[in-house]
């Protein structure tokens, strides 16, 4: 238990970190809408990139680890967007719909990366960087697909969505 709280402990103090910014030096949201497009464009798609070409992947089973999760992430899409009528039935909107699939179907990296690497070393890192392979073009495809169709007030031609799609950071990472 330990070794999990050792792993944690960066992700949770750069939260904390996080909120002590927000509440004495970065209090306009003009400097943080300027910081979350510097991480969004630039510093996470090379934590990606790096993370990957720092990788070992020797050890790690590519085809298997890389496949299991595609599948497992492309069946948790369907099986939402297949619930997507009866979700309609119950009231939710599109936008709402859009949290739903990415609350079900996106994994967070951050924690990913730090947890692997903090608990099984190189081996894990390696591990973590399949994953992202598999999972992180995939979701991001189909979350702009998602949210241009179903978030959108209007309605947009498969071209516009291809071309947000193409916009991506993380998917060009």
């Amino acid at each position: 238990m330990g070794v999990v709280v050792a792993a944690l402990a960066p992700v949770f103090l750069l939260i904390v970190v996080g909120v002590g910014l927000r509440h004495s030096l970065i209090r306009l949201d003009t400097q943080w809408h300027g910081l979350e497009r510097l991480t969004y464009y630039v510093l996470f798609p090379a934590l990606l990139v790096q993370s990957l070409v720092k990788a070992d992947l020797a050890k790690v089973p590519v085809a298997g680890v890389g496949g299991a999760l595609f599948l497992a992430a492309l069946a948790m899409s369907l099986l939402c967007l297949a619930l997507r009528p009866f979700l309609t039935r119950q009231g939710i909107d599109g936008p709402a719909f859009t949290s739903i699939f990415q609350g079900a179907t996106r994994w967070q990296t951050y924690v990913g990366l730090s947890v692997s690497g903090s608990l099984f070393g190189p081996t894990g890192l390696a591990s973590a960087s399949v994953a992202m392979v598999a999972i992180i073009p995939l979701v991001n495809v189909l979350s702009v697909s998602v949210l241009a169709h179903y978030a959108s007030p209007t309605r947009r031609s498969i071209g516009e969505i291809i071309a947000t799609i193409g916009r991506n950071p993380l998917i060009w990472a």
